[in-house]
């Protein structure tokens, strides 16, 4: 099964945001700089579009776009204010609507069908992560509610 495409650009920018982190380049001082940090309107802002846009790919641009601060300040911000990252809020926005689709399924659904429509490529890391937010395996969920 070919992965989709939020999965796809999601892995990108994670693979680029390492290496730009890893590795020293022209822009390693920019990215080690301190930038302010944002205000409230500007995680709530962030937050709502990642509400209204889980089901696409959520790059590092788009967000701190979004935000109208920098990557850095937009991490640091969020998680001053809220305690976890931009991701890890777009990981549990996904986590909610899974657990809605796995409690009214279709004959086709399956926790791998669900994982990845929701953005998990990988179905043990998707259930466990759904463990740890539900206290439950995605597939009691299914069985229970849509079975």
């Amino acid at each position: 099964m070919p992965l989709p495409n939020l999965v796809l650009t999601e892995f990108e920018q994670l693979l680029l945001v390492t290496s730009l982190h890893a590795n020293r380049h022209n822009y390693s001082d920019v990215l080690a700089n301190d930038s302010p940090d944002g205000a409230p309107r500007q995680v709530r802002r962030t937050e709502d579009y990642i509400e209204a846009n889980w089901q696409q790919a959520l790059t590092l641009e788009s967000l701190a776009q979004v935000s109208g601060m920098s990557a850095l300040a937009l991490f640091r911000t969020f998680k001053k204010a809220r305690g976890y990252s931009p991701l890890e809020f777009a990981n549990q926005v996904r986590l909610r609507h899974a657990r809605a689709l796995l409690a009214s399924p279709d004959a086709a659904t399956t926790v791998q069908t669900v994982a990845l429509r929701c953005g998990f490529a990988d179905v043990r890391r998707f259930a466990a992560l759904y463990e740890l937010a539900f206290g439950e395996h995605p597939s009691q969920t299914l069985e229970r509610d849509g079975r």
